[in-house]
């Protein structure tokens, strides 16, 4: 069986485990069909999805039923498989020999600079070797040249950062890949100078800038019903919860810290969502909004 017959079953099962998080495994293999595949290779797919993968799919022998939790694994494998789908189809029609412009369209205001590193930096966080970066900040300084070890690369909107501890403050900063002008391999490190665990240091943070000043708190935001859909179906935070869910509104509960991203999310959904609470945090979103209004009246 090819890899890419593989892959397909993977992506198979994943969906229903998306669909239905009671999917029995007669369900499972009656979708399977198709690829003429043994019991015993089906139970193989769904252990090297749980073991050499890493997604949280639980076996429930009761019930006889499967269960897929979201978490970070879930996220890039899936993101992987579309990868992985995207080139067979490209492969696909070039093989055919057609215009890939006549059937496929990316958006225009992508920013791919940077990811030429994406191997360079994970090669050096796999091998544990720092990194000196010529990096031009934001605000439009001059580029400066920082030593760091590199820890872990991360996507955000579309966007890849590297995490870090610079070595010369030892603190965990973050660094746009887009905005990495030079990157040059140094000596290996043995041991981290900075204490960094991803879960922990990202687990009550919605988006990049985990170091935010204030402690995690209960946020609660109301949206619209239309919208509550999208929200329900791609959770903001691991930490979301339902409230209300009805047909006035989608109520939420979220256990983060107040962060930019944060809020440049919750503006991104405008006149769909309100802020309950907390007060800090309403108060943010309202100002911006009138900020906003401002300029139409210049």
């Amino acid at each position: 069986m090819s890899n890419e017959a593989q892959i397909k079953r993977w992506q198979i099962i994943l969906e229903l485990l998306r669909e239905d998080n009671k999917t029995t495994f007669i369900h499972i293999k009656n979708a399977l069909t198709d690829f003429e595949v043994s019991e015993r290779n089906i139970r193989r797919d769904i252990e090297k999805l749980r073991n050499e993968f890493h997604l949280n799919i639980i076996y429930h022998k009761k019930s006889n039923t499967y269960e897929l939790k979201e978490d970070e694994h879930l996220v890039i494998f899936e993101k992987l498989l579309l990868s992985f789908s995207m080139g067979l189809a490209m492969n696909q029609v070039l093989q055919e020999k057609e215009n890939l412009a006549k059937f496929i369209q990316i958006s225009q205001n992508e920013n791919y600079n940077g990811t030429k590193y994406l191997s360079q930096i994970l090669q050096a966080i796999i091998n544990q070797k720092k990194l000196t970066l010529l990096y031009q900040p934001f605000n439009g300084e001059e580029a400066t040249t920082y030593l760091i070890e590199p820890y872990l690369l991360k996507e955000f909107e579309n966007r890849w950062y590297l995490l870090g501890a610079n070595c010369e403050n030892k603190s965990i900063e973050s660094y746009a890949l887009e905005r990495i002008e030079h990157i040059h391999q140094k000596e290996s490190f043995k041991e981290k100078c900075v204490t960094f665990d991803p879960e922990e240091f990202f687990k009550y943070t919605f988006g990049i800038y985990a170091n935010a000043p204030t402690k995690p708190q209960k946020v609660v935001l109301s949206f619209e019903p239309h919208t509550g859909k999208y929200i329900k179906t791609r959770p903001l935070h691991h930490s979301q919860k339902i409230l209300i869910n009805d047909e006035n509104e989608l109520q939420i509960s979220l256990f983060v810290t107040l962060t930019y991203d944060l809020e440049q999310r919750i503006l991104f959904h405008h006149s769909h969502v309100k802020v309950i609470e907390p007060e800090i945090l309403a108060k943010n979103i309202q100002e911006r909004l009138e900020k906003a209004l401002k300029r139409y009246d210049e």
